[in-house]
Order: structure tokens, then C-alpha cells, then sequence
């Protein structure tokens, strides 16, 4: 299938970064900033995932995933102990968190939209 490859490589790009790279090596205090890492791949990530699916209204899909990680994200903190630098605060962090996957979301997403025309 289309772009099945892509949302693979991205996908496992994606969990290199959040879970072998800043999780188990503590960058998350010492380089915060690979949270938008993170979230730009996820947002890449999303947009082969709803090419491949052929996803109707893909924005609006990646807006309800993007909240709901969020809301997650939060919910996470509260059940679970964090450590001070691991904690989301949805207004600063969150809201950034969605405007890297919108941003990355819609550049690829026209990127490959516009190379289907030609």
C-alpha cells in the first residue's frame, strides 16, 4: 500500500526518539527541546498514517489525537509520579505540543499532496 513504508520509518523514527533517546538517557531535563523532536515526527508520522488509511478529514483527525495525547499526557501526570521536569502543563506545553503536529502535519501533507497532481 501507499506511504504504508513512510508511516513505518517515521513511526520507528518517532519511538527512537521518545523512548530510547530522551526517556532512558534523561534528556527530557538535560534537552528539553527534544520534545518538539518528538512531536514533529509524531506529526509526520500522522500524516503518511492518514494517507495510507486514506482517511477522510484528516486534519480534523489529527486535532482529536493531538488533544486527546494531551489529555493523556496530563491525566499520566496526575495518576502517575513524575519527575518535576516531565510534567505537562497543557496551556505551555500541550498547546505547543499540537502547533508542532499541526505544522508538521500539514507540510508533509501538501507535500505529497502536491506531488500527486504532477
Amino acid at each position: 500500500m501507499k506511504y504504508q513504508k513512510q508511516f513505518y520509518v517515521t513511526l520507528i523514527i518517532w519511538l527512537i526518539i521518545e523512548l530510547f533517546i530522551a526517556r532512558l538517557n534523561g534528556l527530557y531535563e538535560s534537552f528539553p527541546q527534544i520534545d518538539i523532536f518528538s512531536h514533529l515526527f509524531f506529526g509526520i508520522a500522522f500524516a503518511y498514517f492518514t494517507l495510507y488509511q486514506k482517511t477522510k478529514n484528516p486534519f480534523l483527525w489529527l486535532l482529536i489525537v493531538s488533544f486527546a495525547w494531551e489529555l493523556i499526557e496530563m491525566l499520566h501526570d496526575k495518576i502517575i509520579p513524575q519527575p518535576q521536569y516531565l510534567l505537562d502543563y497543557f496551556f505551555w506545553d500541550g498547546f505547543i505540543d499540537i502547533v508542532i503536529h499541526i505544522i508538521a502535519f500539514i507540510i508533509v501533507y501538501n507535500i505529497i499532496e502536491n506531488q500527486r497532481i504532477y
